[in-house]
């Protein structure tokens, strides 16, 4: 099941989301990304400013199921996909593609199994503001790029790693974990690092 592979600055955020489809017709639509909606991140908390997708690169977004480069969904290069920024957020909208995972996608979107939505970027700047001494506020300024959009059966916030090497650090390089492991176990070894030198 391939997925689509790019920079390691690549990150990817979920949010619950409520698709609106129309009996009618095979018209998806929902967020990707919500403006000023707090995301807890474990070791700190992320929002995305109204401004961040203003110059971003979104001429070939893919519309892929879980992720996969195997279910393409729809494309913005070719009108397929379509993509609005409002006053809420990221909005994506295609009619369901008449297509094995299309089909089988689209009623299971009509009956709630999936209800929620993931995409892929590279983000270009952002701030870092200390809320308190366990808990950070990363504000996504501006993204560079935006590769895919995703409904998804299990939503995960991945590469958390990423932020935490654009973290600016005070005094001295951050530690950063090794390699190999969960966002969840490189998440407890930085917080284990962070008491080991409080304590020195």
């Amino acid at each position: 099941m391939p997925k689509q592979k790019h920079n390691v600055d690549q990150e990817v955020r979920s949010l619950e989301i409520e698709f609106r489809t129309a009996e009618s017709s095979r018209r998806v639509e929902g967020y990707a990304a919500l403006f000023g909606v707090p995301t807890d991140m474990g070791w700190y908390t992320e929002v995305i400013a109204r401004t961040a997708f203003d110059n971003a690169d979104l001429s070939d977004v893919r519309c892929l199921f879980n992720h996969n480069a195997d279910n393409i969904l729809a494309r913005s290069i070719n009108k397929t996909l379509t993509l609005t920024i409002d006053d809420k957020g990221l909005k994506y909208g295609f009619d369901m593609p008449n297509t094995n995972i299309g089909n089988d996608l689209f009623e299971n979107i009509r009956l709630g199994n999936i209800s929620q939505s993931s995409y892929a970027f590279v983000v270009k700047k952002q701030t870092w503001t200390e809320e308190s001494e366990e808990m950070d506020l990363r504000t996504i300024e501006e993204f560079e790029i935006v590769y895919d959009v995703s409904p998804v059966t299990y939503p995960a916030n991945s590469n958390t790693d990423v932020a935490l090497r654009s973290k600016p650090t005070k005094g001295e390089e951050k530690p950063t974990p090794p390699a190999g492991f969960s966002d969840e176990v490189r998440q407890s070894i930085t917080y284990v690092n962070t008491l080991l030198k409080a304590a020195t």
